[in-house]
């Protein structure tokens, strides 16, 4: 999967497929309210009787479409650790697969509360997790593990991905904490804070329900543009899934189809753009081929004329 594919065909097609829950958030009976009413709600049948369908299907559509991301990953990083890049990609397709298994629940069980779905739901948030670490200590490896000078990944990179990473975790450890010390230790200053606390937008679940969105969009817009197209010789052969057989078949989708033909020469003599100019190039990439691509949807031509290998 090259990164022109990613860029132009995955990414779109993931975000229209996420803005289904923008469209069912209009049409939710009695109005949703994204700051205290958790996403599940528009995929419920109980709560949204009417519209559950679209966004329940517009969510799976998304984790389909990118899918091929966790073996995009996974190829540049296999150069760093074999074992670490195997753990990168299973993470990431498991996280993709749990969250498509809960939608695939709530359409199923009509239940009003769903254990399943909320343990796949929190499930596909820890793989998502774990991945990111993953990527955090391959950065880390590159940055102090090879010569002055010599990083193969780009600084920038390694600072987005810490900063995406790093951010969400500390600032729910430090709630969690505070929340600790004012309902069980019972300090005063702590439970003060705690009770102000519970009137703001960050004391509700839907709150960090739509921020975990905006930050996996942002940890796959950086690691597509700022990943170098090769980082150098790989143990493994092109193509292997790095997963046991029972996940082959669900993680098809994962495999790199093929191997850019770009050594590592080529890599280093370049300079690598920066995050503005990357952005940029993005969106005359997704500017151009949007005609073609949704022609292709509407006229519903086969899968591999909308994502060519």
């Amino acid at each position: 999967m090259t990164q022109f594919t990613l860029l132009t065909r995955c990414l779109p097609v993931a975000l229209f497929c996420i803005s289904a829950l923008v469209l069912a958030g209009s049409m939710f009976p009695g109005g949703y309210d994204w700051r205290t009413q958790v996403i599940s709600k528009l995929t419920s049948p109980h709560d949204n009787p009417g519209f559950y369908v679209l966004p329940s299907f517009g969510i799976i559509f998304a984790m389909l479409a990118v899918l091929p991301f966790a073996g995009y990953v996974a190829q540049r990083l296999d150069a760093f650790s074999t074992s670490i890049a195997a753990l990168t990609r299973a993470t990431f397709v498991l996280s993709f697969t749990s969250t498509m298994l809960a939608m695939m629940t709530q359409i199923i069980f009509t239940a009003p509360r769903s254990k399943l779905h909320n343990l796949l739901a929190y499930a596909s948030v820890g793989f998502f997790v774990v991945a990111m670490l993953s990527c955090c200590v391959c950065g880390l490896k590159d940055r102090f593990g090879s010569p002055a000078g010599k990083t193969a990944l780009p600084r920038a990179l390694t600072s987005w991905w810490f900063g995406l990473t790093l951010f969400p975790i500390i600032s729910l450890a430090f709630i969690a904490f505070v929340l600790a010390l004012g309902q069980l230790v019972g300090i005063s200053w702590a439970e003060d804070l705690r009770q102000s606390f519970r009137g703001t937008i960050f004391w509700r679940l839907a709150f960090w329900e739509w921020f975990a969105i905006a930050v996996a969009f942002a940890f796959f817009l950086v690691s597509i543009l700022l990943l170098p197209i090769s980082t150098g010789r790989s143990n493994q052969p092109t193509g292997s899934l790095l997963l046991p057989s029972s996940f082959r078949n669900i993680a098809v989708l994962a495999i790199p189809f093929k191997l850019e033909n770009s050594p590592l020469q080529i890599m280093k003599t370049r300079r690598q753009p920066s995050l503005k100019t990357s952005l940029i190039g993005w969106w005359r990439q997704v500017r151009d081929s949007s005609p073609h691509l949704w022609i292709s949807i509407v006229f519903k031509k086969k899968w591999s004329a909308i994502f060519p290998k």
